[in-house]
């Protein structure tokens, strides 16, 4: 499943600036390389982000769709929603390393897991419970939101990197200026909000942030 897997990932903030904006954004993104997207929207019912996801898919359909799953009554649904959409992959809300193994057991193994941690502590036990991926969070200020936890840095980055076993993506204030320093670091990539969907040009910030990976290995997913 590792395939799926890119340099840079977009998380989906329709919520907040609309489903039209966020669409073109990723029209234009995916112009400068942008393939996978994670589907977010905490708020919205199944339905809602389905017909989202549906019309993502409609105009993209090279996208490969990542469906974030919560602890909840919609758990199971997302899960279930991800294989509607053909989608390769689940990411799981942070606080609840326990559901990595819970959605290994309803899907069967066949879904990329994502695990969204706070901590390299916290990602590790993602790790062990079988996660194929984790994002930490935040490493920088974040661009969107007033955060609930203190910024990591780049050091704390690289001690994570150099510690998991299993690939890393930055979250949390990242920019197109900071993707070479999150390479070097040892990240497999970027997780992006508001640098991606709120830029003027999202196609070129695309490209400014794949360009540190250029030609390795992880930016062929």
């Amino acid at each position: 499943m590792s395939e799926f897997l890119s340099p840079l990932y977009l998380v989906t903030d329709a919520d907040r600036l609309g489903e039209e904006r966020v669409l073109a954004s990723i029209c234009s993104a995916f112009e400068g390389g942008l393939r996978m997207i994670q589907l977010r929207e905490p708020s919205w019912s199944v339905d809602r982000l389905e017909s989202f996801g549906r019309d993502l898919l409609d105009r993209l359909p090279e996208l490969n769709l990542v469906v974030n799953c919560r602890a909840g009554v919609d758990f199971r649904s997302r899960l279930s929603l991800a294989g509607r959409l053909g989608a390769p992959g689940i990411h799981i809300g942070g606080g609840e390393t326990g559901l990595v193994e819970e959605a290994r057991e309803i899907t069967g193994g066949d879904l990329l897991v994502g695990y969204s941690a706070h901590s390299a502590a916290e990602a590790s036990e993602a790790f062990g419970c079988g996660a194929d991926y984790v994002s930490l969070s935040p490493v920088f200020t974040p661009l969107s939101k007033e955060g609930d936890f203190q910024p990591l840095g780049i050091d704390e980055l690289a001690r994570a990197c150099s510690l998991l076993p299993g690939p890393v993506y930055a979250l949390g204030g990242v920019t197109e200026e900071l993707s070479a320093s999150i390479r070097a670091a040892g990240a497999a990539g970027v997780g992006v909000i508001t640098a991606l969907q709120q830029a003027e040009d999202p196609a070129s910030v695309a490209r400014a942030f794949y360009a540190p990976w250029a030609g390795s290995a992880a930016g062929t997913g």
